[in-house]
């Protein structure tokens, strides 16, 4: 995921976005706005993200603000070797009422929009890594096929 260097991030309460998460790590690494593919000048972007990851890891913040289209799964694991062996995501609808994201967003407090949480396991079963993301609700689509 790319950041767009034109965009002024502000800074934010991380816990705001956060506050249901109930296990996994603590440390927050990283916000950043997700641009849209192919973007143009004046295209809102296609969501925000905070990041936490494990406090072990809390040095590799310098790294992971170096390497914006890198994942920082990616980067963990070519660093400390942690790998992952399963990601659980959660995805729920809200309204958006922090002013920081809704502004980042170009939304006005109250759109609806779409939170995912994402906890990345190693193999034995431990959250490494959490991610949540906003998506304004025009912005996000999912596509799924289940065959049987």
């Amino acid at each position: 995921m790319n950041t767009n260097a034109s965009l002024a991030i502000p800074k934010v309460n991380f816990s705001s976005i956060a506050h249901d998460l109930t296990e996994g790590p603590r440390h927050a690494l990283a916000a950043h706005l997700e641009p849209a593919h192919g973007r143009r000048a004046n295209t809102p972007p296609i969501g925000w993200t905070d990041a936490y990851i494990d406090p072990a890891y809390a040095e590799i913040g310098e790294i992971v603000r170096a390497s914006p289209g890198v994942l920082i799964s990616a980067l963990i694991e070519a660093r400390y070797g942690r790998c992952i062996a399963e990601i659980r995501q959660d995805v729920c609808a809200l309204t958006v009422g922090d002013t920081d994201i809704s502004r980042a967003l170009g939304l006005t407090p109250g759109q609806a929009a779409l939170k995912i949480v994402r906890r990345y396991f190693d193999a034995s079963g431990h959250v490494f890594e959490v991610s949540v993301t906003v998506h304004p609700a025009e912005r996000f689509s999912l596509s799924m096929r289940l065959q049987r």
